[in-house]
């Protein structure tokens, strides 16, 4: 099965993607400031991929700390919506430094419902973490294929 790639490119890379069919896996790396906008763009791949059900790695570690807030609780209630809405994966979020650290469990506060949303330092923690899921109930454990 082919993999499939998304992005969003402009001035600079805000938010990119990358969605894995075979991996059933989100990739996502954040970097420096970005929008609601950007994130709705996201969310459209995602559901245009019916990716929802995937497991998610978000990449904050390159993001300024001048976030808005309100951007931040804007998506963790959207993503705490859309648990209600449709089956969810685990999001695993790799923030490194103390800054992005801060928005990250700002964030998972915020977002957690139902599904597992765990921050983590470096990207061999939050693989791992994600590799202890299943994609689907009865399926064979996804990290060999990862």
């Amino acid at each position: 099965m082919r993999e499939s790639v998304c992005q969003r490119f402009g001035g600079g890379v805000a938010l990119s993607w990358s969605i894995s069919h075979p991996s059933r896996l989100v990739l996502v790396l954040a970097r420096g400031d970005f929008q609601s906008a950007d994130l709705m763009r996201l969310l459209a791949a995602i559901d245009a991929a019916k990716a929802s059900s995937y497991r998610k790695l978000i990449d904050i570690s390159q993001l300024t700390e001048s976030m808005a807030p309100t951007v931040l609780r804007e998506f963790a209630g959207i993503v705490r919506h859309r648990e209600r809405e449709r089956t969810v994966g685990p999001i695993a979020i790799v923030a490194g430094a103390a800054g992005a650290s801060r928005l990250a469990n700002r964030f998972a506060d915020n977002a957690r419902g139902e599904r597992l949303i765990e921050v983590f330092g470096d990207h061999p923690g939050a693989r791992r973490w994600l590799n202890s899921f299943y994609a689907f109930e009865g399926d064979a454990r996804l990290e060999t294929r990862t």
